[in-house]
């Protein structure tokens, strides 16, 4: 079995695929492919393909070259570094009949930028550095999370992973997801149904449901009306999920009383989008996952996968076409 894949991603788990006794080819920089011993091998025809965290964000990386190689006829699996599918990349993917499974290395990543912006704002951390820039002495008193109550929309990997810290800190959880299971580390998981409900006793509020038909805007006017003054929403999904012009007006309003974005409709956000410049919002250049181990993770769901893909057994993380 010839396993496609980019040079840094091969160069990671090598010892494993030779342990597999897996063929590699590997896809240079250069857009070139060559084998594990380095011999040019341009007419390769792998049978699967691991579209890796390194070839997504590496500057200059070949991905142009990597989807040609992978609609050549001969991939029948690919294994994404990214927990969402809706791009069309990957709906091409599926339309062509390949098999693809998505990876939850990033959910530890994303779940402690949560806690940590999380935190930020009900520490008031910016307001203790404005004091220490200009040398006042001031006690600044601060909100805890033990207590508090968190909504988080999309309760997957990602979701899952921020409950179990909020509630290592103290803090109520509450999960929606469209098909509701108890979890050790929710009070409750609920449906979209009871989502407004739900909304109105919500401390925090986070965004990590899958991007899909069903969930375009599923934060909106209404919901947004219903956030408490001082409560915290974070989306680290899809920018998609938020409503961000009602957004805007109801943060004017005071509800809710900061907004994390990390994820946006339009990426990069334009230079001249008001969200860049509202003082209760907190932006970044969608890297809630960029954690130093998310690579090492997402190689060890490519290996999981990769040996229930030879031993035919079900691919944990398989998605099917939306």
């Amino acid at each position: 079995m010839q396993i496609l894949m980019y040079r840094p991603s091969f160069d990671r788990v090598q010892a494993e695929l030779t342990s597999r006794k897996i063929d590699a080819i590997i896809l240079e920089h250069d857009g070139s492919l060559v084998d594990s011993a380095g011999h040019p091998c341009p007419e390769a025809e792998p049978t699967a393909a691991w579209f890796s965290r390194e070839l997504i964000v590496t500057p200059g990386a070949p991905v142009r070259d990597f989807i040609k190689r992978v609609h050549g006829g001969s991939v029948q699996w690919v294994q994404s570094a990214a927990a969402g599918y809706e791009h069309p990349v990957f709906q091409g993917m599926l339309d062509a009949g390949i098999r693809l499974t998505s990876s939850d290395g990033n959910s530890v990543g994303i779940a402690e930028y949560v806690i940590a912006e999380v935190l930020a704002c009900f520490q008031r951390i910016e307001e203790r550095r404005d004091a220490q820039d200009a040398r006042r002495w001031e006690r600044i008193d601060f909100r805890e999370v033990a207590g508090s109550r968190w909504l988080i929309l999309g309760y997957g990997s990602i979701g899952r992973e921020v409950a179990r810290r909020a509630n290592a800190f103290g803090a109520e959880v509450v999960g929606v997801r469209r098909r509701p299971e108890p979890d050790a580390h929710a009070m409750r998981v609920v449906t979209t149904a009871d989502l407004l409900e739900e909304t109105s006793a919500a401390d925090v509020i986070v965004i990590s449901a899958a991007a899909n038909a069903d969930s375009t805007q599923l934060v909106g006017a209404e919901m947004l009306g219903r956030m408490r003054e001082q409560s915290v929403l974070v989306n680290v999904a899809r920018g998609s999920l938020l409503d961000s012009a009602a957004l805007l007006q109801s943060l004017d309003r005071g509800r809710p009383g900061w907004a994390i974005l990390d994820v946006f409709e339009t990426e990069p956000l334009p230079e001249d989008d008001p969200l860049w410049a509202h003082p209760r919002v907190r932006i970044s250049a969608h890297c809630s996952g960029a954690g130093d181990g998310v690579n090492a993770r997402g190689a060890s769901v490519f290996l999981e996968h990769l040996d229930a893909w030879l031993a035919g057994r079900a691919l944990r993380l398989e998605v099917t076409k939306t």
